[in-house]
């Protein structure tokens, strides 16, 4: 809320979209028809999102326990 002003939630649920629309309008993600997420690279999204919004994500892999 310090930052944005809003909720997290509000902030989580509207990023995304806002990020996916900003690489359509630029050319970055192209396509025909309906598309999925997965159609399209990640990787210009997850920079996009860290980058312009500073929005951080990360990955932790973890080995399954015997």
């Amino acid at each position: 809320m310090r930052d944005f002003g809003t909720q997290c939630v509000v902030w989580q649920t509207a990023i995304n979209p806002v990020v996916a629309l900003e690489l359509l309008a630029a050319g970055t993600w192209s396509g025909a028809g309906v598309l999925g997420p997965e159609a399209f690279d990640a990787v210009p999204f997850l920079d996009l999102l860290a980058g312009d919004y500073g929005s951080p994500w990360g990955l932790m892999e973890l080995s399954e326990s015997s």
